[in-house]
């Protein structure tokens, strides 16, 4: 949580990529990994077509022109 910023009350975003997903929707309760970020009012976002193929409940779906206008405007970004 320090990482993301959200344990100082920053407002984050955190953009699962397409890999992740894949990822996620291997482990036994995926829904289980995002509750802390949850849990900091984190904003998960994923890409619409890659949601499509691995939904997960709690990730909002952008579009590729959404995500692009997301990376642009952001101040800071973070790649693990």
């Amino acid at each position: 949580m320090i990482l993301t910023g959200a344990a100082f009350g920053l407002q984050c975003t955190v953009w699962f990529t397409d890999g992740v997903l894949r990822a996620l929707d291997r482990l036994a309760a995926p829904q289980t990994q995002l509750e802390q970020l949850q849990a900091f009012a984190v904003r998960c976002v994923a890409s619409a077509e890659a949601l499509a193929d691995h939904p997960l409940d709690g990730v909002e779906p952008l579009s590729a022109g959404d995500l692009h206008h997301l990376q642009a405007a952001s101040d800071q970004t973070l790649v693990f």
